[in-house]
């Protein structure tokens, strides 16, 4: 599906530093041509990378973890955002001219983007529609907000127009009022209101909501504390897990010898591990948190995700119940989203949250952590896995059956591979088919087959372009 995602680096131990330092790239998945309303596509959009330097933070991540190549200099602020590289860069835009924002939140550090506007100079006001969270687009666009409720490591398209006199400029704001960018206002043009528009969907984003849950896929995911009070034998082990691997894991909780993974690593130089999932630090012998049952519903009921930034790799998550705040039309958080990253701190730090999805496509790890990436590198990480037997909760590696890895999507459309071409008829522009072997065709709305040489044509209709900047600030 087309969306505005991004990419950094994710080794174990050392992704506070190397976020925190600056490494992140945006990669944008564009829009196919007519997919959008004309008022949508016709927009000018600005990609804005969010990323908070707090130099004096990084460098005690730095220092304690044993590594001497991050260093700064200067006598200068040393917490600021920057956007996309700069610090606080005029956007000039006409008045009443629809802009569309692609907003990442590279966030490594507590709490959430919290974007607002106000006017500094001039008269006038801006509104700011929703039109998609983490790559995914709403299915009630229009939704008008006036906060930004970007969890650390979100991203949110959002739909700008600033109704305002010639000169007017607006602060953009984030992160404790932090400045991240001003709208500057420069002349005028015409446009007129959203009409409502509900995206066609590609299958693994169908409505879970009145799906039946798998028979035992029902799990709690527990982002919290280990509170484990230096005795960790409930929270870490079963009579199936090795009391040499337990042990392992409460020294480096209670700061003992940082065993695999150097200095930068979890439980290394500085101290020991106080922050798990289901009160299991991450360990590179990880048992899987929860086994997953391919293709059937799943369903989690997130705990502490009112302080911790609950993150999900592969598949994406639909709010089922339980969203803090209004929960309304001019919410941010609303039932039925799909997010990848998920923090709301409106319902306390202890708030909960039913969500579901279902694992379709890949078998095999998927990787769960707190966004907020001190926390993450020092344990609050780990994998649920989808395997080929039913659903296990609180999981072991026995409990695991092997099955084939699942590579593409063929065996949902009943297509028989030709070796050139592919031919299959579908009825909507989200159904995108792929066969990574023959490298042969995509399909979209109708029968049309694409010879394997003609690899534009291909890319084209599955993906769009993909727009890649690169924001390396160090």
């Amino acid at each position: 599906m087309p969306g505005t995602f991004w990419i950094h680096p994710h080794y174990h131990g050392s992704t506070t530093l190397q976020v925190g330092g600056g490494t992140a790239a945006a990669l944008i998945v564009n829009d196919p041509v007519g997919y959008l309303p004309s008022q949508i596509e016709d927009a000018e959009e600005y990609i804005m990378i969010i990323q908070h330097f707090d130099l004096e933070v990084i460098q005690g991540v730095a220092d304690d973890s044993g590594d001497n190549m991050f260093s700064y200099t200067g006598n200068g602020d040393t917490d600021f955002l920057t956007n996309s590289g700069i610090v606080n860069p005029d956007i000039t835009v006409e008045s009443m001219e629809w802009i569309r924002a692609r907003i990442i939140y590279a966030g490594w550090d507590a709490g959430a983007l919290d974007m607002e506007m106000s006017l500094t100079s001039g008269s006038g006001t801006c509104e700011m529609i929703l039109l998609a969270k983490d790559g995914i687009y709403i299915s009630d666009f229009p939704r008008t907000i006036t906060t930004g409720r970007i969890p650390p490591g979100g991203r949110a398209d959002i739909m700008i127009r600033c109704n305002a006199d010639d000169g007017s400029i607006f602060q953009i704001a984030g992160v404790g009022n932090m400045d991240m960018g001003r709208i500057v206002v420069s002349g005028t043009t015409t446009s007129t209101d959203f009409e409502s528009w509900t995206p066609e969907t590609p299958y693994y984003l169908a409505d879970t909501r009145s799906e039946t849950v798998g028979a035992g896929c029902s799990c709690e995911t527990r982002v919290a504390d280990c509170d484990c009070e230096g005795n960790c034998e409930a929270a870490l082990a079963s009579e199936a897990r090795s009391v040499e691997v337990v042990e392992r894991r409460r020294k480096r909780r209670q700061g003992g010898p940082g065993g695999p993974g150097g200095p930068g690593g979890p439980g290394g130089a500085g101290g020991g591990m106080a922050f798990c999932i289901n009160g299991r630090p991450m360990e590179h012998d990880q048992e899987p948190i929860n086994l997953q049952s391919f293709e059937s519903t799943q369903e989690r009921t997130l705990s502490g995700i009112g302080a911790h930034p609950y993150h999900q790799h592969t598949f994406p998550f639909q709010l089922i119940s339980g969203v803090s705040g209004d929960d309304d039309a001019t919410s941010y958080f609303r039932t039925g989203d799909w997010h990848d990253v998920y923090l709301n701190n409106q319902g306390g730090a202890g708030a909960s949250l039913i969500m579901r999805f279902v694992p379709r496509k890949y078998t095999g790890k998927m990787m769960v952590h707190c966004h907020r990436l001190e926390h993450e590198d020092q344990g609050m990480m780990g994998v649920e896995y989808v395997h080929g037997g039913g659903c296990v909760c609180d999981s072991l590696f026995s409990d695991v059956v092997d099955n084939e890895v699942v590579g593409n999507d063929l065996h949902l459309f009943n297509i028989t591979v030709a070796s050139g071409e592919v031919t299959e008829e579908v009825t909507t522009v989200a159904d995108v088919v792929v066969d990574d072997a023959a490298e042969t065709t995509t399909v979209i709305d109708g029968t049309e087959s694409v010879d394997d040489d003609d690899e534009s044509a291909s890319f084209d209709l599955k993906f769009g372009i993909f727009t890649l900047i690169l924001a390396m600030v160090l």
